[in-house]
């Protein structure tokens, strides 16, 4: 009937504009703050690869690197040799995700000591 299909399509209607209007409060505040984002663009910033100390000293949360890096080597984001960390396709595909949201909602890279 009309009135099921109607119903039908504002209830869709409302769960999207509910889901878009949570991703949009919630995309730029993971993109900002998530150690995975940040690394990630990091590596890709610098030619895809840098050594786990050159990463450690552009970081400002260096703490919490290590375990981060096993994750990301264990998906293939990322893969590490005795010294250095590069940056694997899928990882530089995250990275321009992430980086396109940081520059569509125009925030800092707050995880950069220097802030650029």
């Amino acid at each position: 009937s009309n009135e099921i299909a109607n119903l039908t399509i504002i209830s869709i209607s409302l769960i999207t504009f509910l889901g878009f209007s949570l991703y949009g409060f919630l995309g730029p505040v993971c993109a900002d703050r998530s150690l995975s984002a940040h690394m990630v663009i990091l590596l890709k910033n610098n030619d895809g690869k840098l050594s786990k100390d050159e990463l450690k000293s552009l970081y400002t949360h260096s703490m919490t690197i290590d375990k981060r890096l096993i994750e990301h080597a264990d998906v293939k984001i990322i893969n590490i040799d005795e010294e250095d960390i590069t940056l694997t396709a899928k990882g530089r595909f995250i990275a321009n995700i992430y980086e396109s949201m940081i520059y569509i909602f125009d925030m800092k890279k707050n995880y950069l000591k220097d802030n650029k």
